[in-house]
């Protein structure tokens, strides 16, 4: 018989799938990566907690809006304030303008995170900012001046419409810092909850709210300090709370904590962009928790519901939840079960 080249080659072949089928037998399946493989069963050592689930998807109701006149054109964040008052960004070049009573100024050093970083009053009269080098800026409708604020490491505006900070380890009201020092590391984006009537923080893996202007201090839950070092962000809906953890590395870990009274519930997940956390209609909504990039929201209790809905970086304020569609910036109106 003779011997034919194409014998050699399905020789070649049979060998290579030979030797294939023995590297895949002695060679372990892939690992998911650590930040994945949870290593305790409960991230909240005290008071006794539940998971969080993601349950049915949700079908979202949205609707058109019109910027104010005078803000920037092509907006990709926006956020309305009151009829009169609004900011628009456009967050490629680092654009920011405020619009109210129909004059627009222009934000000087604006933040890169307008969602957690941007402060303003009920009344839409005054705003203030976190600059990228630190400390805050602070503009008052009119033709008044700039005020700075250097030693600012955090800003919220109060009920009464007066600017709150924390400047070292101490709380200022109005420009007047309160006797009291702050135990522990504030959340590192926006630490003040329920009108700024309580400071959100970390103390060695306590999570602690302390009262303004008092200072008094109550402790929320506990948590592992060693896995979860770093208290990012508070938000607030009513008597309800939301705390957002990170554990740092390659693929970041996130931990939410909803707390209600002395109900605690939380949810681990990975993600390589930070979480963004907002209230819509009393309702929590929780974007880049979602491997589909679908938008979360959370009404109260065990689960979390996706919407049929991606809106990327959006603002929630006044107006409602609102981000940047293909062609002009959207509402979310409501939703359906």
């Amino acid at each position: 018989m003779k011997f034919r080249p194409s014998y050699a080659l399905a020789l070649v072949v049979a060998v290579g799938l030979a030797g294939l089928a023995a590297y895949l037998v002695r060679s372990p399946a892939p690992e998911a990566p650590p930040e994945a493989s949870w290593k305790t069963p409960n991230p909240v050592i005290s008071p006794p907690s539940r998971a969080l689930h993601v349950g049915a998807a949700w079908s979202a109701e949205t609707q058109t809006i019109s910027p104010l006149a005078g803000s920037l054109a092509n907006a990709e964040w926006y956020l309305p304030i009151t009829p009169r008052s609004a900011v628009s960004y456009i967050l490629h070049d680092g654009r920011a303008r405020w619009v109210v009573d129909g004059r627009h100024r222009t934000l000087r050093n604006p933040p890169s995170n307008p969602n957690a970083q941007i402060a303003y009053p009920a009344n839409g009269r005054s705003l203030a900012w976190m600059t990228l080098n630190g400390g805050a800026l602070q503009l008052s409708a009119g033709r008044g001046p700039v005020l700075a604020w250097p030693q600012a490491r955090a800003i919220q505006f109060n009920r009464q419409n007066q600017l709150v900070m924390i400047a070292s380890q101490h709380v200022s009201v109005a420009g007047h810092a309160l006797s009291w020092q702050i135990p522990g590391k504030p959340a590192a984006l926006n630490p003040f909850v329920q009108g700024a009537r309580l400071l959100i923080v970390d103390h060695s893996g306590t999570l602690e709210s302390l009262a303004i202007p008092s200072g008094r201090s109550a402790v929320l839950a506990r948590v592992r300090a060693a896995r979860w070092p770093q208290l990012i962000t508070a938000q607030s809906s009513g008597n309800r709370l939301l705390l957002l953890l990170e554990r740092p590395g390659a693929l970041p870990a996130w931990l939410l904590i909803e707390i209600q009274g002395r109900q605690i519930w939380w949810y681990r997940f990975v993600s390589p962009s930070m979480p963004e956390l907002g209230v819509v209609h009393g309702v929590f909504a929780i974007g880049n928790a979602e491997s589909s990039g679908n938008l979360l929201l959370l009404p109260s209790g065990s689960a979390m519901h996706p919407l049929n809905l991606s809106p990327g970086i959006f603002s929630t304020g006044p107006g409602g939840l609102i981000w940047q569609g293909s062609n002009n910036l959207q509402k979310l109106a409501g939703w359906q079960a």
